[in-house]
């Protein structure tokens, strides 16, 4: 399973800054500007361009290495092992070689259960495994509630049915409420088994059954019966992978003017800006007219609005 990592800690995303942009007329090119002469601007965000530079970059270096297989040493729970034969014991009984399997099952009943208690044994009829009862909780019915089931070494899914003498229950909800066991047969074992000067010696051995949670038996004897070191190692091959995995993200949109001629930049606003962007030049949005002289125009003096009548 590969790790996430996160580079770049030591980076800051450049800041944002406010600036003010020019308009200008699309067909001349020419600078909009007011009545009086003040250029027209559109107020945007940008990035500040003295930290966007190549040197304050996050820096990468490609690798042309392949995936390739490691031993990972994994220390087993429990302490004081000794080996006897082919037999691995926790003398401190500290072990969890098997795992401890409890389950936390909801369930539910026909009729309203009257035999199920602390210690009581249940059979689940699919696969005619047993576990006990370590604790059991009804509802206000007796048809219902949940139990804790302890020392049952099979699988349990949702609609088994358990028996207790002549009543059943059905599971309606599992949680493995225990701890897994650390070992399996088939795995790996590096056993410290002696002294040569003052280097310790290991030998590699191979689980071929599990007796309980303290004890095991491996392919071959070990060669020494001393106590071992304290330290029971189980070996596991893992693939290491070397290229670094980087996931690019953007916003879901860039940043942008916010306003334009003191009007929001809204979705509402979209007609406002084909005019303005066209400012002068559109016959169907805007009427003109050209005047050197003082004289009024009277088209324009005497225009009416169709709805409040004239101006």
């Amino acid at each position: 399973m590969g790790k996430k990592v996160k580079i770049g800690n030591d980076k800051q995303p450049a800041p944002l800054i406010t600036t003010n942009v020019p308009l200008y007329n699309l067909q001349t090119g020419q600078q909009l500007t007011d009545q009086g002469g003040t250029p027209l601007v559109s107020s945007e965000d940008t990035f500040l361009s003295s930290e966007t530079s190549s040197g304050r970059a996050l820096s990468l270096i490609y690798t042309d290495e392949k995936q390739y297989k490691q031993q990972k040493n994994i220390r087993i729970t429990g302490k004081d092992f000794s080996a006897i034969g082919k037999t691995i014991k926790s003398k401190t009984g500290t072990g969890l070689f098997l795992g401890v399997q409890r389950y936390k099952i909801t369930f539910s009943a026909t009729n309203a259960i009257t035999g199920l208690s602390v210690g009581s044994q249940l059979e689940n009829t699919r696969t005619e495994a047993i576990g006990v009862v370590e604790t059991v909780s009804f509802n206000q019915f007796n048809t219902g509630g949940f139990f804790i089931l302890k020392d049952y070494d099979s699988n349990i899914f949702v609609e088994d049915e358990f028996t207790f003498g002549t009543e059943s229950i059905t599971a309606l909800k599992i949680d493995f409420i225990g701890k897994r066991g650390e070992l399996q047969e088939g795995d790996r074992l590096l056993l410290p088994t002696g002294l040569n000067g003052s280097t310790k010696v290991y030998e590699t051995r191979t689980v071929t059954n599990i007796i309980s949670n303290d004890e095991c038996e491996v392919s071959l004897e070990v060669t020494s019966d001393r106590e071992l070191f304290g330290d029971l190692i189980k070996l596991r091959t893992v693939t290491v992978d070397p290229t670094i995995k980087i996931e690019e993200q953007f916003a879901a949109f860039s940043e942008v003017s916010t306003t334009i001629l003191g009007y929001p930049k809204a979705e509402e606003q979209l007609g406002l800006f084909s005019n303005v962007s066209t400012y002068g030049l559109d016959d169907d949005e805007f009427i003109f007219y050209d005047r050197d002289s003082g004289g009024t125009q009277g088209d324009w003096d005497t225009r009416k609005n169709k709805i409040y009548g004239r101006h």
